[in-house]
């Protein structure tokens, strides 16, 4: 199946139910100015009834959502469901490197300097492979990195996967536009939150490249978190002007998830249990990464006895200089409430399948890279209902 892993994954049924993400909402109600940490103002609340006025007419009413911003977060109503009839939730991370189009070079590109970008479509057979993948892994909450843009996620959801997700994002700092996207399958019974800290400010420049997201899991039933994920994808690894390989950047941004857990804690009255989920750009054993590791955050597979590297890359690079570099940029951390609660049952990295449906073996140049859905590889973990849902008692 493409899939590296410790033990059997199972295929679980995709949900029927289809209900259409708000697509009008203004981008500038997700921009308002000001820190959600701060607990403070500036912030624009859509109602429900002007929410219904917008929607009226594009979709049935039947099984009738809202979504709506209040300040920096988004608020979906997913599609009725009843989690309780899971046995499994399964979570996926994937750096999709765009899933249509091509955007730019990296070069020229630091905060606050706006560059003209070149924009040139991929192979049309790249996102059927990408979305064959989230079939294949049976992903229940899908967290994409390198989304171009939110019309882009919305037409992967639904015509090459079957409009069985929905597509939500908010928009972040990136000065390239590449987003952080979500795929939330219709019908668990599931409810979802997005708190973006875009706006977080570490001193003159945004505390984040890109955002922290975080993504709060509620059950529908009691209208209670299950979990909190934080979606991230740090800064890379390029050298910035006195900054080799954009360590203090990519630690600047760890260490400013202070705030990020603080405000958190203190509008859900107590500790969530906590993931943290995307590209982090480099391995998790490296000191940017201290301050997560001090607060009892694990990486999945160092919990599992999975092997190292190459088997543990999800990530080939090809410096100038010559050679292959193969890292794990790719992460899921759990903290320790997710770790002894049994609640990981299986874990994996997915390995991209030739036209037969044989494992393509990782890249040893540059040109069979480009011929792979991603640079990246997407990684998954499967977590049981049961125990999850031992953290609302």
């Amino acid at each position: 199946m493409g899939i590296i892993k410790n033990t059997k994954f199972g295929l679980g049924q995709i949900s029927v139910f289809t209900i259409i993400f708000l697509s009008l909402l203004s981008i500038s109600s997700f921009a308002e100015r000001g820190s959600l940490s701060s607990g403070s103002g500036n912030s624009s609340v859509h109602c429900i009834s002007d929410i219904k006025k917008l929607v009226s007419g594009l979709r049935p009413s039947s099984h009738f959502d809202t979504t709506y911003s209040q300040g920096k977060i988004l608020i979906h109503r997913m599609a009725p469901g009843d989690l309780r009839e899971k046995k499994s939730l399964n979570l996926m991370s994937f750096n999709t490197f765009n899933l249509f189009e091509n955007i730019g070079s990296h070069k020229g590109i630091e905060e606050g300097v706006q560059v003209e970008l070149k924009v040139t479509p991929k192979e049309a057979s790249m996102p059927i492979r990408q979305a064959a993948i989230v079939k294949e892994i049976d992903a229940d909450i899908a967290f994409l990195q390198e989304v171009e843009s939110y019309k882009a996620l919305e037409t992967f959801a639904n015509d090459y996967l079957d409009e069985a997700y929905e597509p939500l994002m908010i928009r972040n700092n990136d000065m390239r536009g590449i987003q952080l996207g979500l795929l939330v399958r219709k019908g668990l019974g599931i409810d979802i939150e997005i708190h973006s800290f875009k706006n977080l400010r570490n001193g003159e420049m945004s505390a984040f490249t890109r955002d922290a997201q975080v993504v709060v899991v509620k059950d529908q039933k009691t209208d209670r978190p299950i979990m909190n994920i934080v979606h991230l994808h740090l800064k890379s690894m390029r050298d910035r002007k006195g900054d080799p390989n954009s360590f203090r950047r990519r630690k600047g941004e760890v260490d400013s998830l202070k705030a990020v857990f603080r405000a958190m804690r203190k509008r859900q009255g107590g500790d969530i249990p906590t993931t943290i989920a995307g590209d982090l750009n480099n391995e998790f054993a490296n000191s940017e990464y201290d301050y997560l590791r001090n607060l009892g955050f694990s990486d999945i597979f160092d919990l599992s006895g999975f092997p190292n590297i190459p088997q543990r890359a999800t990530h080939i690079y090809f410096p100038p200089e010559g050679g292959i570099v193969e890292n794990q940029l790719d992460h899921f951390l759990v903290d320790g409430l997710i770790d002894q609660g049994g609640v990981i049952e299986e874990r994996g990295i997915y390995r991209y399948l030739d036209q037969e449906g044989s494992e393509i073996p990782l890249p040893r140049t540059k040109e069979e890279r480009k011929k792979l859905p991603s640079d990246h590889y997407p990684i998954w973990m499967r977590m049981t209902v049961e125990n999850l849902l031992n953290f609302l008692n």
